[in-house]
């Protein structure tokens, strides 16, 4: 990783970096020291675990490998898996004990955050859903775009909620612009 300077990481020294998004928990897994480099330059860091059967419900240190992440995005089956909670309000609430942010992502049903000692909902926006591969990226991307900009976080649930909506009313990769 070292650029033509020399210097390693140099993405992580550029001043108008505030945040790093790590979009699998197997990366944390593989590389558990991008957690402290990020924290070193100060970024906030954000995770969104995607599923992965051996590394989440079969993993009994998740939360350990997880420590110092800022925000986790799950969605309800993993968020279910990692808490062992069964309501929305539980998980999140769970959630909350070890993050200093959570939001659950919950499909057709929307998003929730869990925000001071309340879990907002914010509902789903109703579209032609024709391929959900990729929704919970394009929300996860809508939210963090929103959040970083703001920092207001209704409006980051809509913008992440719009995000996911758009993404699902084509198959695959979205269509070019003409």
């Amino acid at each position: 990783m070292n650029n033509s300077s020399g210097s390693p990481h140099k993405w992580l020294s550029a001043p108008d970096v505030a945040h790093l998004h790590i979009a699998e928990f197997a990366t944390l897994k593989d590389t558990p020291e991008v957690i402290a480099l990020a924290g070193r330059f100060g970024l906030m860091i954000s995770l969104d675990p995607s599923w992965d059967d051996e590394l989440i419900r079969r993993n009994s240190d998740c939360f350990e490998i997880c420590a110092g992440i800022d925000l986790l995005l799950p969605n309800v089956e993993e968020g279910k898996a990692l808490t062992g909670e069964n309501t929305d309000e539980a998980i999140l609430r769970s959630l909350r004990e070890r993050f200093s942010l959570a939001v659950l992502k919950r499909g057709e049903q929307g998003a929730m955050i869990h925000c001071e000692s309340t879990c907002v909902p914010a509902e789903a926006i109703r579209v032609n859903v024709v391929d959900t591969t990729g929704a919970g990226d394009a929300f996860n991307a809508g939210f963090l775009h929103s959040w970083l900009d703001t920092s207001d976080l209704g409006k980051s649930l809509t913008a992440g909620i719009e995000a996911g909506g758009l993404s699902v009313q084509s198959a695959g990769a979205p269509p070019r612009a003409s």
